[in-house]
């Protein structure tokens, strides 16, 4: 029996984790549960998405009465926005938008989210083990 666990967390969504061990789904967990599972004991590849977000996937021995937390980094999604911010009070304070740089200053500044998408997605769960 191992014990898998998701703490309430401020602004982590209603929509329910789906935790994988070895590419097979063990579990579905709501916000605020704690779910007994039975899984041998043995070693595991640990991964678990909501949506399009995911974890990374670890590689675990996990043994009777081993608990699995699972929380969002919530953190991570700052990672986009924040180009957005700096570039938003930078063009507040004075950029021409006739100008040819606030053109490829937008260009870049999408290109900056999109590279950083990838990384919000892989990044948004994180599994540990107690």
């Amino acid at each position: 029996m191992i014990t898998v666990i998701r703490p309430k967390q401020l602004g982590s969504g209603i929509k329910k984790y789906k935790v994988y061990a070895n590419n097979h789904l063990i579990c579905e967990i709501a916000e605020e549960e704690k779910l007994e599972l039975s899984l041998n004991p043995g070693t595991y590849t640990i991964s678990a998405k909501v949506l399009w977000f995911k974890s990374k996937e670890l590689k675990m021995d996990l043994k009777k009465g081993d608990k699995l937390i699972i929380k969002s980094n919530k953190y991570v999604l700052w990672l986009p926005i924040l180009p957005a911010i700096v570039y938003g009070v930078i063009v507040a304070f004075g950029f021409n938008p006739e100008n040819t740089f606030y053109s490829y200053s937008i260009i870049m500044l999408l290109l900056i989210i999109a590279l950083n998408l990838p990384i919000v997605r892989r990044n948004y769960l994180k599994i540990t083990k107690e």
